[in-house]
């Protein structure tokens, strides 16, 4: 896993990171799988991901680095999008969120319609 992430070959750091049982995923699993997440532009997966390592192991400062990092660029993509005059009054990390979460349900709409 660490030497996909390191070669920048993330996708299949995320599928050796998921073939990882739920009982053997701890801090440092949630770390690998932010990084990994991160680097395969899944920002919202990475952002989870290494708030969770930082709840299991709250005191590694490496989980701490990793997890203002990814707040600083959600920050950073909240203000690009304001300055473009995308400001909703929403937290566009949410609505992402959503979007994710309901998407193959949207597009089952969207589909009759020709969208």
């Amino acid at each position: 896993m660490i030497d996909a992430i390191n070669a920048g070959r993330f996708q299949q750091a995320i599928d050796q990171l998921n073939a990882v049982t739920s009982d053997g995923r701890n801090a440092r699993w949630y770390y690998l799988s932010a990084l990994a997440n991160d680097g395969a532009g899944n920002s919202l997966m990475a952002l989870e991901q290494i708030r969770r390592a930082v709840r299991l192991d709250p005191n590694n400062p490496d989980y701490q680095r990793a997890q203002r990092q990814f707040q600083q660029a959600g920050q950073t993509y909240q203000q690009e999008g304001q300055a473009q005059g995308f400001s909703m009054g929403i937290d566009p990390m949410t609505l992402c969120c959503g979007i994710w979460c309901c998407g193959p349900a949207l597009c089952r709409l969207c589909v009759p319609f020709g969208f």
